[in-house]
């Protein structure tokens, strides 16, 4: 879901004079096949439903089945089934439609809007194991062409609730998403009836990391203190960087399922439903093994469950609804913990001997604003040097911060110092900026030592949108030190 929603957020929310419409576009189909399992084998339902509103809720009016049928269980096509059916029904609703909220690689709450007249058609998402709120604006902005006259909302997916408070045309509609979730609104002018109270989150816990001898240990333990729960989990998630193996004890397990993309890794640990309490012992990545890491190394822990609520009767449902796989629960989550991780263990200073035989190297960076084609030639000079021409920008983020690195070659490792000098260059007049500097060296043993960082913001041009730091003189950066540590005795 990410994947596909992170490159439309890009098309239509960060680009919104985009005039070919969302609906038109293809992309791959609902797989469920002996060759491709996108969920793996043992993917929830939950989780597969999601997916499935999903895939339909944005609109997109090319759709395909990629299915091997004696994959697909009873649940499964329940799920496919009522959610085509809710589909087709509102097909003229959803295909007019507008990509709202924030950035789906960032875990942040977003979601797809759908109007006709005065009934609309919301798909909304949380990706974050933290409780959320998405905004929706009711304007023309976001396809409502609908008169002034109150509205009301419901929620028909994962369960049946009518909104706590009238839709206004001309205002911002707060929607609660739960962790983890998809959501679908429905708005029309007729009252879908009383909303119920919400169960309260009762649960408890925390967490701690320690470091010693090298190894990061993180104890956590959590207690749900409601009558009922279930489908508990535990989310361990690590950012910036500090991935790797990680060794869970937790003896109210069940099964454990993982993940990982470009700097965060999570693990999900499905807790035994009979166990209100929990306990785990997690042991984690150190660092030792990876350049960089000592600066970039977070971790959070959440628990998230579900606890019992009263079922809602709603006034006058529409047919053909997607199945309320949620009906009578309510997904809640606590956060355990949230902290950088310790620095012990990791080598921060080398001998003189060890730093005469570096095997590797690396140079960190984050760039903004960097340019190819006839702006491409701007150097990275290190000790009086050419490393390399400045990284460039993905074409579709060129005005966001990007993380990079640059591998030295073997030649360019022999001319490190324990003080080193690095200058970016802008012979081509590009207006860019670079901050978050330092160099990694990996000694013998595959340990990595890493320099002295320089948080400083360095720009190209003055006089520029986003101009901001230390500005270039005569086409060149000031001189910054990257020093790395030697041990004196």
């Amino acid at each position: 879901m990410s994947f596909r929603d992170v490159h439309l957020y890009r098309m239509y929310a960060r680009q919104p004079n985009n005039l070919f419409p969302l609906s038109r576009l293809m992309t791959h189909g609902i797989t469920q096949g002996r060759y491709n399992m996108l969920g793996g084998q043992n993917e929830p339902v939950r989780e597969w439903t999601d997916h499935v509103i999903m895939y339909f809720g944005r609109g997109v009016l090319l759709q395909e089945l990629y299915l091997t049928p004696e994959r697909m269980r009873e649940d499964l096509w329940r799920a496919l089934g009522t959610t085509v059916k809710w589909a087709k029904a509102r097909e003229a609703i959803l295909t007019r439609v507008q990509m709202i909220g924030g950035d789906p690689a960032q875990g942040q709450p977003y979601g797809f809007i759908h109007w006709q007249g005065r009934k609309g058609v919301w798909v909304l998402r949380n990706p974050s194991p933290e409780q959320a709120r998405l905004a929706v604006a009711i304007s023309q902005t976001t396809g409502y062409l609908g008169g002034p006259e109150e509205l009301h909302g419901a929620i028909t997916y994962p369960y049946l609730a009518p909104l706590p408070e009238p839709v206004v045309p001309g205002k911002e509609c707060e929607v609660a998403l739960p962790p983890a979730s998809v959501v679908v609104v429905e708005v029309r002018p007729e009252s879908w009836g009383k909303p119920a109270l919400e169960p309260a989150a009762d649960a408890r816990g925390r967490g701690t990391v320690t470091a010693s001898g090298g190894t990061l240990r993180m104890s956590l333990s959590g207690e749900i203190r409601a009558r009922e729960a279930q489908n508990t989990r535990l989310y361990v998630v690590l950012r910036q960087g500090a991935t790797g193996k990680v060794n869970i004890v937790c003896e109210a397990a069940t099964g454990r399922r993982s993940a990982s993309g470009a700097g965060w890794q999570l693990e999900v640990l499905e807790i035994n439903p009979s166990q209100k309490r929990m306990q785990a012992m997690v042991d984690l990545p150190s660092g030792r093994d990876k350049p960089f890491a000592s600066r970039r190394g977070k971790v959070e822990a959440w628990l998230v469950y579900e606890v019992r609520a009263e079922p809602t009767q709603i006034e006058k449902p529409p047919a053909d609804l997607p199945w309320a796989i949620g009906e009578g629960w309510r997904r809640r989550s606590l956060k355990l913990l949230d902290c950088k991780l310790p620095l012990e263990g990791r080598v921060q200073e080398m001998t003189p001997e060890q730093f005469g035989e570096i095997a590797a190297a690396r140079l960190h960076l984050e760039v903004f604003g960097v340019n190819g084609s006839q702006y491409a030639d701007k150097w990275i000079l290190l000790n009086g040097t050419r490393l390399g021409r400045v990284p460039l920008n993905d074409q579709g983020n060129l005005d966001q911060w990007e993380e990079k690195t640059i591998e030295l070659t073997p030649e360019q490792v022999k001319t490190l110092k324990s003080e080193n000098a690095l200058v970016f260059t802008n012979e081509t007049g590009d207006c860019y900026k670079v901050r978050n500097l330092a160099l990694a060296v990996q000694l013998r043993d595959g340990t990595w030592v890493e320099s002295e960082w320089d948080e400083g913001i360095y720009c190209s041009v003055d006089n520029w949108l986003h101009t901001e730091g230390r500005v270039f003189e005569g086409g060149k950066s000031p001189s910054i030190i990257l020093r790395l540590r030697l041990r004196t005795k």
